[in-house]
């Protein structure tokens, strides 16, 4: 069974951690954006920080969930600090993504929709 969280945080510049990071992802959604969306993204975490974690997306509202999803559409395979740097901005995630500074297995078009269900804060 996984835990479903929830932050008092809205910014991502508030976040120090990969973790936390993924963890406020549901702060920031925009559901909008989220119209005809059901999936599951989830993160495979690398280096300074080592777990797994799930975004659960359906009808518009978005659930943050530890541990790895039983079926996701796209799973994100990224070192803490890659991850950090692309979602505070300071790496663009697209160039990241094709030097090899991180991974995807799954639908290549959910990654690209990452920028317009959580815009950066």
């Amino acid at each position: 069974m996984t835990e479903e969280k929830s932050t008092n945080k809205s910014n991502v510049q508030d976040f120090n951690t990969a973790r936390e990071i993924i963890e406020g992802m549901p702060t920031v959604f925009n559901a909008e954006a989220a119209e005809g969306v059901n999936t599951t993204y989830q993160w495979d975490v690398t280096g300074d920080e080592e777990f797994a974690a799930h975004i659960q997306i359906s009808d518009k509202q978005c659930t943050y969930h530890d541990g790895p999803a039983e079926n996701p559409g796209i799973v994100i395979k990224t070192p803490a600090d890659v991850w950090i740097k692309i979602s505070k901005g300071e790496l663009d995630g697209q160039q990241a993504y094709m030097t090899g500074q991180y991974s995807s297995q799954g639908d290549l078009m959910l990654l690209l929709k990452l920028v317009d269900l959580f815009p950066a804060g």
